[in-house]
């Protein structure tokens, strides 16, 4: 889970400062106590599956059709969509625009593809 940190923490980071375009009419803002939330809670879903046997990542969650695989996919993919959107925002609005036709089956293929990844 550390990899998922590390892109969570840049989304916050730069969430926190904005586009580039705005980045030299604000100053940076000091994240305090947020990026050691996000350590907290990474390492607390580090902790929970670590231990995890393949066969268990398999195991259903009250979302309908999803695994544990699939949850830890579909966080981790939206951590990446946060940071394509601050840093390639052109891609990020035409990957917005594919989704919204059918946002559902967008979210489910993309947590499909995640949890058919090897771990």
């Amino acid at each position: 889970m550390q990899a998922g940190l590390l892109v969570s923490v840049g989304a916050v980071m730069l969430a926190l400062v904005g586009p580039t375009s705005l980045r030299a009419e604000r100053p940076w803002p000091d994240p305090g106590g947020i990026l050691d939330e996000l350590r907290a809670e990474s390492d607390e879903l580090d902790a929970l599956v670590a231990g995890l046997a393949p066969k268990e990542w398999s195991r259903p969650t009250p979302a309908p059709r999803w695994s544990i695989a699939h949850q830890v996919a579909h966080v981790a993919w939206t951590d990446e969509w946060a940071v394509r959107a601050a840093t390639d925002p052109d891609g990020f609005v035409r990957e917005v625009r594919r989704a919204v036709a059918s946002p559902l089956e967008a979210v489910d293929a993309q947590a499909d593809i995640g949890a058919a990844a090897p771990a």
